[in-house]
């Protein structure tokens, strides 16, 4: 009897454990349910086309009054001219990720076509000299609104000097040849990115579901971790030069003296971004945060990003209003190599536990 009920009970035991193996064959056999074409619609359709819209209408209306000033130069039109400059850098951001597909010419990508820093000061000058204004679409030391920054702001010249540099017989009608010509590349190169996105591009950019390199998802996740470390290094670590000297005139926007107030910006459409997100309407839809937690039902890496997304936006306010040349100084430099390490670690979690989960792989390498 004894043996019977022993025998029974491993029969029994055995089968409950060949249910148990199966049930969990078929889990793990189930695929993930998230529509990556929901993804792409939304980045596509809500964020990118309009972001570019509203972009190249702020940089049509700077253009505008650029070529006022060029015409007239007094004090007035200068003011207008640079207003309307830090209106139309602060509308770049919310395009600030979009460095990929039709974005990239010979020049590079959308970023070194707008807003490359730092100026090649000596080259733009000898350029200006020899009325090289063929050489603008691709020098990417010698373009965008930096370069404009240089022209209108000056380093360390006053209003008059700035003004003079336009009325002058001997400089005039080279400076302005080239100014002219600096905004017109700016109003080329937006329109043509609008375009392309609005027509062709975004059918092909929606239509490609997979996750192999340079395909749409990876090209717009590589493109969003590029951009979070560009803050981290151009924008933070290079000029405050940690360990050494700090560089002001290595940081962005130098001439406007206005870094901290566009970095601080490029973050926030980095948060955008990453949780699918617009910096132009007030709406949010499906971003990588939500791929994760397709994956991930305890969300843990989706978590971990989200907080220090935000742990990163108290640390940069922190130096909201901080002009460039009070902030890239010795004294700041132990502020600043925290910073530089607070975006260390959302680097990581992006490029390594985000893109592992996802089975994206990264693209790029940083400088670091």
């Amino acid at each position: 009897m004894k043996s019977t009920t022993q025998t029974i009970f491993c029969f029994l035991f055995a089968i409950s454990l060949l249910n148990s193996s199966c049930k969990k064959a078929e889990k793990d056999e189930i695929p993930v349910v998230f529509d990556r074409s929901k993804l792409l619609s939304n980045y596509s359709e809500n964020i990118i086309i309009p972001s570019l819209f509203s972009f190249k209408n702020e940089v049509n209306a700077f253009n505008t009054t650029l070529k006022i000033f060029s015409k007239d130069p007094t004090l007035i039109t200068l003011i207008d001219a640079r207003n309307s400059w830090k209106t139309c850098y602060k509308s770049y951001f919310k395009c600030a990720y979009f460095d990929f597909g039709p974005a990239v010419n010979s020049a590079g990508n959308m970023q070194q076509n707008i807003v490359f820093f730092p100026v090649n000061e000596s080259l733009l000058e000898t350029k200006i000299v020899a009325q090289a204004v063929s050489e603008i679409t691709t020098t990417k030391e010698i373009k965008g609104l930096n370069a404009i920054a240089y022209l209108l702001f000056g380093d360390n010249k006053t209003d008059q000097e700035i003004i003079n540099n336009f009325n002058s017989d001997a400089d005039r009608l080279k400076r302005i040849e080239f100014i002219n010509a600096l905004g017109a590349d700016l109003v080329s190169y937006t329109d043509n990115l609008y375009t392309t996105w609005n027509t062709s591009y975004k059918e092909e950019f929606t239509a490609d579901l997979s996750l192999t390199a340079n395909s749409s998802i990876s090209n717009l996740f590589n493109a969003i971790a590029k951009s979070a470390g560009i803050i981290k290094n151009e924008k933070l670590r290079i000029p405050a030069a940690i360990g050494s000297t700090p560089n002001y005139k290595l940081a962005e926007a130098y001439y406007t003296n206005l870094s901290s107030t566009y970095f601080i910006e490029h973050l926030k459409t980095i948060n955008n971004a990453w949780h699918g997100n617009s910096s132009v309407n007030p709406t949010s839809g499906i971003g990588f945060d939500d791929f994760l937690i397709a994956l991930d039902a305890e969300a843990t890496t989706a978590t971990d990003i989200s907080q220090q997304l935000t742990l990163c936006t108290t640390n940069l306010a922190a130096y909201e209003s901080v002009l460039t040349k009070d902030l890239f100084v010795i004294n700041k430099q132990t502020s600043l190599e925290t910073s530089v390490n607070e975006f260390k670690k959302l680097s990581t979690l992006i490029k390594t536990d985000a893109a592992t989960q996802l089975g994206i792989g990264i693209n790029f390498t940083e400088n670091e």
